[in-house]
C-alpha cells in the first residue's frame, strides 16, 4: 500500500519572517474546528437527474479517472469534520471508506474529535454500507424529493427509470441499522404542482417512513 503523502496547511519551516502575516502563536480566537468538503469521485453518478447541474462537469476534465488521491492535508484543530459528496460518493466503493477511516484516524492528532457525513442518493446502499455506517457513527444526508410522484419527476436513473423506490429501501436499510440520516429535497415545480394532490394521510406516511433512528 503506497504510504500517503501528508501535505500541512502551514510549512513546517514557515515563520513569521519568511511567511507575512503568519501568526507567531496559534491564535486565541482561531476557529474551534475544520470542516473539509471531499469529493472522492468528482462529478460522476449513477444517476441521471434533470435538473442536476453537475453532472455536466465531467465533461470538463475529459482524461480525470475521478479518484481522490493519497494526499492528506493536517491541521490544528480539535474538531473536524469531513463532508463526503459527489456526484456519487458511494461509486468509490466500500473498500475505499475503510482505507479512507483508517488513515484518518491514523493521522489524526490524539484527543482530536472526527465526524463523519456523506451525501448520498442512496441507490447503492446495503447492509454492508449501512453497518460500516453506524462502526463509523457517519451522519447520513439522503436525497429524496418527497413522496413517490414528486421524487421521480426529475430523479432517474441513466436508464430514464424512477428510482422513488430504491431510496426509500435505503432508508428502511438505515433505519435498521440505526444510523443517523437526514433528507436533502430539493424544491421544484414538481414540488409546487403535486403538493396538493397528495392527502394528508400520505403525507403523514412518507414522514414516518423517513424519520431518523432517533426519531423513530
Amino acid at each position: 500500500m503506497q504510504t500517503p503523502k501528508i501535505i500541512p496547511l502551514t510549512p513546517s519551516h514557515a515563520v513569521p519572517e519568511t511567511m507575512p502575516g503568519l501568526p507567531a502563536s496559534w491564535p486565541k480566537n482561531a476557529p474551534s474546528y475544520f470542516h473539509v468538503l471531499s469529493k472522492p469521485s468528482g462529478a460522476t453518478c449513477n444517476l441521471d437527474c434533470t435538473y442536476c447541474f453537475f453532472l455536466s462537469k465531467e465533461k470538463l476534465y475529459p482524461n480525470s479517472r475521478f479518484r481522490m488521491s493519497d494526499e492528506i492535508e493536517s491541521q490544528r484543530a480539535p474538531e473536524v469534520t469531513i463532508a463526503w459528496q459527489g456526484g456519487e460518493p458511494t461509486l468509490m466503493g466500500l473498500d475505499f471508506f475503510n482505507r479512507a477511516v483508517e488513515l484518518v484516524h491514523t493521522y489524526a492528532r490524539p484527543g482530536i474529535n472526527i465526524q463523519h457525513t456523506m451525501q448520498t442518493n442512496g441507490i447503492l446502499l446495503n447492509d454492508d454500507w449501512c453497518r460500516f455506517f453506524n462502526e463509523h457513527h457517519f451522519l447520513i444526508g439522503l436525497s429524496l424529493d418527497g413522496p413517490q410522484a414528486m421524487h421521480d419527476t426529475y430523479r432517474v436513473d441513466k436508464g430514464g427509470a424512477p428510482t422513488f423506490q430504491k431510496v426509500m429501501r435505503a432508508a428502511r436499510l438505515l433505519q435498521e441499522h440505526k444510523v443517523e440520516f437526514n433528507i436533502l429535497t430539493t424544491v421544484n415545480a414538481a414540488s409546487y404542482r403535486l403538493s396538493s394532490a397528495s392527502t394528508s394521510r400520505e403525507r403523514l406516511a412518507f414522514k414516518r417512513a423517513t424519520r431518523s433512528p432517533s426519531a423513530l
